[in-house]
């Protein structure tokens, strides 16, 4: 599975590729004088595609051989995601692996009585599944928030598999 670093101009779109379980770090999450300089070397370094809008960091990379994707401007993360997974040629997965959208640590299925003391009542007894983060140690589960989320997913598969059969026809 493909790896990314996405720098500050484009922050929003870590959560979304760590709910779709892909390895994404965060330039903002990271200490450095020079954040550009940095992303670039992770990007090297862990063989990451960057993601950026930053004109002069797109030129960096591409100079240095690094795989760089520059998302569409524009607040509809259903086509922002869509771009970025034509660009990587991927179909997302069906059912994603979540990483923990906080700190990108992978998320690990517990026995529901593990989160009984650290989620809220309702919650404990509305949910049978529940998640915990191996490196933050936080509890996710699949909220009413998960409806939207593979709603997005259906969307950008819907696009991508099209345009997939498009592709295969032209050929």
């Amino acid at each position: 599975m493909k790896k990314f670093i996405v720098d500050e101009m484009c922050g929003r779109i870590v959560t979304w590729l760590r709910l779709l379980g892909y390895d994404t770090k965060y330039v903002g999450d990271l200490q450095s004088d020079d954040r550009d300089r940095t992303a670039l070397a992770v990007a090297i370094l862990e063989n990451r595609i960057l993601i950026t809008r930053d004109k002069d960091l797109i030129r960096k990379a591409e100079e240095a051989g690094v795989t760089v994707i520059s998302p569409p401007e524009t607040k509809n993360i259903a086509e922002i995601l869509t771009h970025i997974f034509r660009e990587i040629k991927e179909i997302p997965p069906e059912k994603p692996q979540s990483r923990c959208p906080l700190c990108n640590g992978e998320l690990t299925r517990i026995p529901k009585e593990h989160a009984k003391e650290k989620v809220p009542p309702l919650t404990y007894k509305t949910y049978d599944v529940f998640y915990i983060c191996k490196q933050c140690g936080k509890i996710y589960w699949h909220g009413s928030h998960w409806r939207h989320i593979k709603k997005i997913l259906e969307t950008i598969r819907k696009n991508l598999t099209s345009e997939n059969q498009r592709w295969q026809a032209s050929s």
